[in-house]
């Protein structure tokens, strides 16, 4: 039996496909933002600036224009004249990714961007500021973060990225603030730090004891321990802030954004001179990594707790 095919070749050639092109009216969406945020009298205040943005706007506005040095985010005419997207819709396209953690294609209805565009500009600001690091921060109970020192990642560890930072530059150059306190009846002339077992036994640094069966060591490694989760619940807040740090960037960046050159951001200069006075600098540096004052602070701290709270309750 014979079946007839119901296909028939048609050798016309497909119609041709063009490319699709949307009127998205980044012009419109450029004055919206300006509007709701940056003008003399905005729609929304500094308070809902802040929460948007997770920073003042003055701050902003000062890495904007940082940002503006690289050829991408300025707002540079096309061919036929018309401008493309401000440097404030491209930061805030990228600020929202890393705030909210949301899609490329959420910047589309109130920036006017599309999703490439906001992808680029994730790339590119992240370029700029080099995402991959090591935060070393110093926070205090009100969760104010006092110092902070970011290290590029690797073989970087917390000594390492300590020997790196600049936390006690004043300390060796002579021009640290003036601390004066008594514990267990002996005047202490320096401020200390608390941390985890990793760190040296530096006179700078206050750390818990591993175990002890002493009732007034297990009392002071409570409170210290107590004392340091400031710093986790500065973090905290750091991670619900900004929504990318949880996850991290779900992308794979060999290269730019376009293909093109690296990010023209200007390098940081250090000042790699001797102190003027070498032997005093030494004398400082050696006081500050005195193994006997850490143990002789530890053990003042230690006495001066167990007296003004006494024993762990049952």
């Amino acid at each position: 039996m014979k079946v007839a095919s119901a296909y028939r070749f048609d050798p016309s050639p497909l119609p041709e496909r063009k490319r699709r092109f949307i009127h998205c009216d980044r012009e419109g969406g450029g004055d919206r933002l300006y509007r709701d945020y940056f003008a003399p009298e905005p729609v929304c205040g500094p308070h809902l600036f802040r929460r948007r943005f997770r920073t003042r706007r003055e701050l902003l506005l000062r890495i904007v224009n940082v940002l503006e040095i690289d050829h991408f985010f300025q707002q540079r005419p096309d061919a036929v004249g018309r401008f493309g997207f401000s440097p404030i819709q491209k930061y805030t396209a990228a600020l929202r990714q890393l705030a909210y953690g949301t899609s490329a294609d959420c910047c589309d209805e109130y920036l006017r961007i599309g999703e490439s565009t906001v992808l680029s500009c994730l790339k590119k600001f992240c370029k700029a500021g080099e995402p991959t690091i090591i935060l070393e921060a110093i926070a205090s109970q009100d969760l104010w973060i006092w110092h902070a020192f970011f290290g590029v990642a690797g073989s970087n560890n917390d000594i390492n990225v300590l020997n790196q930072s600049t936390l006690f530059n004043d300390v060796l150059l002579g021009n640290e603030s003036a601390v004066h306190f008594v514990a267990n009846n002996f005047h202490h002339t320096r401020g200390y730090y608390l941390t985890d077992g990793i760190y040296p036994n530096w006179s700078v640094f206050v750390k818990s004891f591993t175990y002890s069966g002493d009732k007034k060591k297990r009392r002071f490694k409570l409170m210290l321990e107590a004392a340091r989760k400031d710093v986790e619940r500065a973090f905290g807040v750091l991670q619900a802030r900004w929504d990318i740090i949880k996850g991290g960037i779900a992308a794979d960046w060999d290269g730019d954004a376009d293909g093109g050159e690296s990010s023209s951001v200007p390098q940081t200069e250090f000042n790699t001179r001797a102190p003027s006075d070498f032997a005093a600098f030494m004398a400082r540096s050696s006081s500050m990594k005195d193994t006997r004052l850490h143990a002789r602070l530890r053990d003042d701290l230690v006495e001066h707790i167990w007296a003004r709270f006494g024993p762990i309750e049952p």
